[in-house]
């Protein structure tokens, strides 16, 4: 639609929607007194700032506690780190047949005591550790004189021990260290470093030890030592490489180091307690930087967290000062303007408000000031124009007839302007309806968008959900990867035993045939030697004694083979148990299966989410068309405005001209009124009574100063009545 045939224009179309939306506003602080308003609008500016500024403090502080809980765990991993420590070394004594160091067991155990009563409840450790301390103390009153049975008994309180150490970790939220380069570090401080100076002490123990019976004992420790050391050394070079903090970089890179020497150096003669000590100063390490980690990230939120409260509470004072600045800016001078209105209103025209800001105030003041400076100097220049009216009334008599002619005819041209009056009235109601029209349409416009708004957030779920849907595949897909490995050793497994099981039932077999044999030709000989005993009489007698041995022999032969044949069993009894390894892998597979379930599960709810946004996209664009259509129903209201625009106007052309011959009647009526005046006495009485009506006006601050002190002239006398009319003849006569 073009300019022209647009009266409203763009920006009325706009200055219109703007004060649909402001009306409520507008209304709900119009019934307000200005010092309410600026309360409202204060409070509706700061509380939200409050309220984000306690809710990001409420944060931060939430983040110090997690890390200082961190920072308490440390105190309980520390102190029993130690006593896992002096565990080993007393288990290492007992084994080696060396009296155990009772006392720095016991100390060890008096220091855990104090920080378990301080914090044990705390870190969730004190339970464990009430089931180790009477087993450490039990050991300490009778530990096993035999080596073997010494191994297993302190091995035990060794493994407690570590376990506490992962315990207190797992309650002090070290286990979920937000940080690349701390985690690493707790990790090796809480779960790397036990592990391995358990298995270095096993290492130890092992050379006084039976070595066929603690074989596996040795290659478990032997794995979790290369185990230990692989993810320790990994680990510190993650925390070198993401840390800021170049003294910790340095200090875990040393202890890889030192680390590294010593694990290769390890089978080395004093190779193992080399790899202790070195164990022992990297949990050391381990600790000393993880709390040094977690005190900078401390410092860091609370630094943070107060520089953001520093700021708010300076950003809120200066803006209640700035609010109070504009308030009383603008309450002064609505003050000032106030008081020079009231002293016009008692006919006070001196005053002026004083206001010297440069916002709409200041200009309205400026203009009021102006205002009056005009009124009194139109009030001055009636009050000598008085004279004059004086003088030229006489003329008004000899028109009176004439005059009362044309105000007949101003009659009959004022009721033709009544009528035309009255068809612009209609016109306008038109108007106004087809406006009501337009507003209606845009509500039609800002339900659609409202509908639009509500689709596209139903897209931004949708989009969360299946975000949250791809995470359970990543999931399931790394379970399905551990379980898969679990499947091929557990086949491996089954397939060595089943190897063995027949290798030895081969030889087993082959052994069992000779072994029947040799029983064969044993009987053989045993009956041939009785046969002969038995020829040579007296003189065969020892020799048949000979041959009774002999087929003892054999009979004794046949009983082993039987207790052969139920070693065979046995070797079944080995094929069984391959058998139910066998079903271990199937049950792995099994898992497996259901972890790829889950994945086709997630996949299904990828599809869901997929055609959900697909559907609110559909509804987004129906909001778009309902908008379009909405525009276009626009349009046509606007045209109707237009149609009824132009009726208007030419009612108002009809107007003009019925005006136009009013205005030659009126001037008619004033050329009357020169000709013919009114009598001097009854002009005299006009006049009286103008100089009454100027006079209760002050105009000038001398003239105020002889008001207050009493002085002023007698009142010219009241006018008769039929000067009045004339009066209001006149003046209808200058109106027309």
């Amino acid at each position: 639609m073009s300019k022209t045939s647009n009266p409203l224009g763009v920006k009325g179309r706009l200055a219109s929607v703007g004060d649909t939306i402001a009306a409520p506003s507008r209304t709900f602080l119009g019934r307000l007194r200005l010092t309410a308003k600026f309360a409202v609008i204060g409070t509706v500016l700061i509380a939200p700032l409050l309220f984000a500024v306690q809710r990001y403090a409420s944060s931060q502080n939430a983040s110090r506690d997690f890390s200082a809980l961190e920072l308490t765990g440390m105190d309980y991993v520390e102190p029993a780190f130690a006593l896992e420590v002096t565990l080993v070394d007393a288990r290492s004594a007992a084994v080696a047949g060396e009296p155990v160091d009772a006392e720095a067991v016991r100390s060890a155990i008096a220091d855990l005591e104090v920080v378990d009563e301080a914090i044990g409840e705390e870190v969730a450790a004190s339970e464990a550790w009430s089931t180790l301390r009477p087993e450490i103390e039990s050991l300490l009153s009778s530990s096993p004189s035999d080596p073997s049975e010494a191994f297993t008994a302190w091995s035990s309180v060794v493994n407690q021990s570590a376990a506490l150490v992962s315990t207190a970790a797992d309650g002090s939220n070290l286990t979920l260290d937000p940080d690349l380069d701390s985690f690493y570090l707790m990790d090796a401080a809480t779960t790397k470093t036990p592990a391995l100076i358990a298995a270095v002490g096993v290492m130890r123990d092992v050379e006084f030890l039976d070595p066929e019976v603690h074989r596996d004992d040795a290659t478990i420790a032997s794995v979790r030592i290369d185990d230990a050391v692989g993810a320790i050394t990994a680990g510190f070079g993650k925390t070198a490489g993401a840390t800021a903090d170049s003294t910790v970089a340095s200090e875990v890179e040393a202890a890889t180091a030192a680390l590294l020497d010593a694990y290769e150096s390890r089978t080395e003669p004093g190779g193992y307690e080399r790899l202790r000590d070195t164990t022992v100063t990297t949990a050391e390490v381990s600790a000393r930087n993880l709390r040094t980690l977690i005190d900078t990230r401390i410092e860091g939120i609370v630094g943070k967290r107060d520089v953001t409260l520093w700021v708010s509470g300076v950003a809120i004072v200066l803006a209640l000062w700035l609010f109070a600045g504009f308030y009383q800016s603008i309450t002064r001078g609505i003050r000032s303007i106030l008081e020079s209105l009231k002293s016009a209103a008692t006919g006070d025209l001196t005053a002026r408000a004083d206001v010297r800001t440069k916002e709409e105030i200041g200009e309205m003041s400026e203009a009021l000031n102006k205002a009056l400076e005009g009124v009194a100097a139109a009030l001055a220049a009636v009050s000598g124009r008085t004279d004059q009216v004086v003088g030229n009334a006489v003329a008004l008599t000899d028109v009176g007839g004439s005059l009362q002619a044309d105000s007949a005819r101003a009659v009959f041209h004022a009721d033709t302007v009544a009528n035309l009056a009255s068809d612009l009235q209609s016109d306008t109601e038109r108007t106004l309806a087809e406006v009501t029209t337009v507003k209606d349409v845009l509500g039609e416009v800002t339900f659609a968008t409202e509908q639009l708004d509500a689709d596209m957030q139903a897209v931004s779920a949708a989009s969360a959900e299946l975000t949250a849907a791809v995470r359970d595949v990543a999931k399931v897909a790394d379970e399905t990867q551990r379980r898969a490995s679990d499947a091929v050793s557990q086949v491996g497994v089954a397939r060595d035993v089943v190897m063995s099981l027949t290798a030895a039932a081969d030889e087993i077999g082959g052994i069992v045939e000779l072994i029947e044999d040799i029983a064969e030709q044993t009987n053989l000989l045993a009956l041939n030697a009785t046969v002969e005993a038995a020829r040579a009489g007296e003189a065969g007698r020892s020799f048949a004694v000979v041959a009774a041995e002999v087929k003892n022999l054999a009979t004794a032969t046949t009983a082993a083979t039987e207790r052969i044949r139920d070693s065979i069993s046995a070797v079944q009894a080995g094929s069984s148990n391959a058998a139910n390894a066998i079903a271990e892998v199937v049950t792995v597979i099994d898992g497996i299966s259901e972890g790829q379930i889950t994945v086709a599960a997630a996949v299904e709810e990828e599809m869901a989410m997929a055609d959900e946004i697909g559907r609110s996209v559909a509804r987004g664009a129906a909001g778009i068309r309902d908008i379009t259509v909405s525009v276009g129903a626009i349009n046509s209201s606007l045209d109707s405005v237009k149609a009824v625009t132009e009726s208007v106007s030419a009612t108002a052309q009809k107007a003009a001209a019925a005006g136009a011959e009013m205005a030659s009647t009126a001037r008619s009526n004033v050329a009357a009124a020169t000709q013919t005046g009114a009598s001097a006495q009854e002009l005299n009485g006009t006049a009286a009574a103008l100089q009454s009506a100027v006079a209760r006006f002050v105009i000038s601050p001398k003239a105020k100063a002889g008001a207050a002190s009493g002085s002023g002239k007698k009142p010219a006398s009241k006018p008769s009545s039929s000067d009045s009319k004339r009066d209001d003849l006149v003046g209808t006569g200058r109106a027309s």
